[in-house]
């Protein structure tokens, strides 16, 4: 596989990894490979920020977040493109529907991700900026 489809996968599964650590609290174990696909200078704009999410607060939302969400919470991943790509980074762009109950959401990311060979797909997050499509209730 290409890194840009590496990547693309690494969206995919890392989201499906949230869902499962939000709703049902999934086994511990799962937080380490969270934390081993972001880079430890990872950056974050999420659409509500006024400042950038780092690495260290990035994992203490997650360790936090654990089990909180109900079981009808779900993110499903669409449109994932590789912008950009060459042998050592690649630009992705997706959008990230999110939902629990009625309340529906919707993300367009841009996310940079670097070779990692020792990271879960073989690519770290670098860097990942949300802007909203659509906004609900979710506190996401």
């Amino acid at each position: 596989m290409s890194l840009a489809e590496n990547a693309i996968r690494e969206v995919i599964e890392r989201h499906d990894a949230f869902v499962a650590w939000f709703t049902d609290g999934s086994d511990p174990a799962v937080m380490d490979t969270m934390v081993r696909a972001f880079s430890p200078t990872m950056v974050m704009i999420d659409p509500d920020s006024a400042a950038p999410t780092r690495h260290a607060d990035l994992v203490a939302m997650l360790t936090g977040a654990r089990g909180k969400r109900p079981a009808d919470f779900s993110i499903v991943i669409a449109e994932p493109e590789a912008l950009w790509a060459d042998e050592n980074a690649a630009l992705i762009t997706y959008i990230e529907h999110q939902s629990k109950g009625p309340v529906r959401t919707a993300r367009r990311s841009t996310a940079l991700f670097t070779r990692d060979e020792a990271a879960p797909n073989g690519v770290v997050w670098q860097h990942v900026h949300e802007t909203w499509i659509t906004k609900g209730d979710i506190d996401a």
